[in-house]
């Protein structure tokens, strides 16, 4: 179809050259292009042409004319990209071998070795040849000459495919906690250098004494090391729920919390956002009141400490968000992290006073949003992290599948425990 567009001009012979068994395979009143044809002439008589129009109304007609015409144009756009595709990607791959094939004459003139093993590949073909009978050679010749031109272009299409995937792969970076968590932001867990010495200094050691008679040696004292175990979880109770900051790493992202919030304002529960869209106002089924400022990266944080933190963005945003908010948080503070499988930074960011809730699949902001108000509910009605997840999970078969919770075991497996 295509080789009609181009075949009389300088560049389109070129091209036509560069791709013959594309050529052959798309070739004009070829097999393929019939076939095209008579999919389009079965369609036109299917929706509209074979039928009888006199009982039909305007308005239908008009519609199966435009159905039957959008269904063939997307055929016939289908068929011209996938020509387009296959020439394209025979040109590119025959290119390359000329290009291969012109380094390989290089190579075999230029280098010894090179031209050995080209010799002997080639004294290994010749013999292959001479212990295959001539019927059977003609037979696998009929045979390749049927398939050559589908074959070519397939693995054609197939190498340009697999060579845009690698290219794609070393292009893109693996999200994992340990290359986005940066070693210029460690902190250290004492809060001096001159602590950390005391430390040491306290550590036990074992006291020299003066060999002596069996019965007047020191018994060995055993030294164990520091372990790197986090401390458990503070108990649920010690956590509050009146305080919240939604903070968002761009506009769009403060968009879906406002969005939202506002569609879950039901009988269950009240919701009221400020004129300036910055704050709203959650009166959950117990009738308390919930605070919840609504910030965007690089605003201002009110001077609050905020007994929930919900992160907005990508997976990428959810550390540097983080660390913005890390100064406002409560004595005690929920995290409920927002990005994309965000549960890999539970082990950066987990503490006693520190709780964390973050998925292991994708994100999406209208289950972030009523997740968060789950919470919120949940941490009225229970006492326990056992009693509040399973009523988390009990609901949602996505915080069932697709969340990690607080004090769980895979929670626990997460901190290294």
């Amino acid at each position: 179809m295509l080789e009609r567009l181009i075949e009389d001009t300088k560049v389109g012979k070129f091209a036509l050259d560069s791709h013959p068994s594309a050529n052959a395979l798309f070739a004009e009143n070829g097999a393929l292009e019939r076939s095209l044809d008579k999919a389009v002439n079965l369609t036109y008589d299917h929706i509209y042409g074979n039928l009888d129009t006199s009982n039909m109304s305007d308005k239908e007609k008009v519609l199966r004319l435009m159905g039957a015409s959008a269904i063939i144009g997307t055929m016939g756009t289908s068929y011209v990209v996938t020509e387009s595709i296959c020439r394209g990607s025979e040109s590119l791959v025959r290119g390359t071998g000329k290009v291969l094939k012109t380094v390989g004459d290089l190579a075999h003139d230029k280098l010894g070795f090179v031209k050995s093993i080209t010799e002997v590949v080639k004294e290994t073909y010749d013999n292959l040849q001479n212990k295959v009978s001539r019927p059977v050679k003609k037979k696998i010749g009929r045979f390749l000459q049927r398939i050559k031109d589908p074959l070519v272009v397939g693995l054609s299409v197939a190498a340009l495919a697999l060579t845009y995937g690698g290219v794609r792969s070393c292009g893109e970076e693996e999200i994992e906690p340990t290359a986005i968590v940066q070693p210029t932001h460690y902190e250290n867990p004492t809060d001096s250098i001159r602590e950390l010495f005391e430390e040491l200094e306290t550590t036990p050691t074992i006291p020299e004494v003066p060999r002596t008679t069996p019965e007047h040696r020191p018994t060995p004292q055993t030294i164990e090391a520091p372990r790197s175990v986090p401390e458990r979880i503070a108990p649920l109770t010690q956590f509050d729920n009146r305080t919240v900051l939604a903070y968002c790493a761009n506009e769009m992202e403060k968009d879906y919390v406002l969005e939202t919030l506002q569609n879950n304002n039901n009988e269950v529960r009240s919701i009221y956002v400020n004129d300036s869209e910055t704050q709203a106002t959650i009166i959950n089924a117990h009738g308390n009141a919930v605070s919840v400022d609504i910030k965007v990266r690089g605003e201002r944080i009110p001077s609050r400490n905020y007994d929930i933190i919900t992160l907005r963005g990508h997976v990428q945003d959810m550390l540097p968000l983080q660390r913005d908010t890390q100064s406002h948080e409560a004595e005690k503070t929920l995290y409920v992290l927002g990005g994309c499988r965000s549960a890999q930074f539970i082990d950066d960011l987990a503490q006693p006073n520190r709780a964390v809730i973050a998925s292991t699949s994708t994100g999406y902001g209208p289950m972030n949003t009523y997740l968060l108000l789950r919470v919120i509910d949940e941490m009225d009605n229970n006492q326990t992290w056992e009693e509040m997840n399973s009523d988390l999970r009990r609901n949602s078969a996505r915080v069932r599948n697709e969340f990690v919770l607080p004090n769980t075991p895979e929670y626990q497996r997460r901190l290294g425990r």
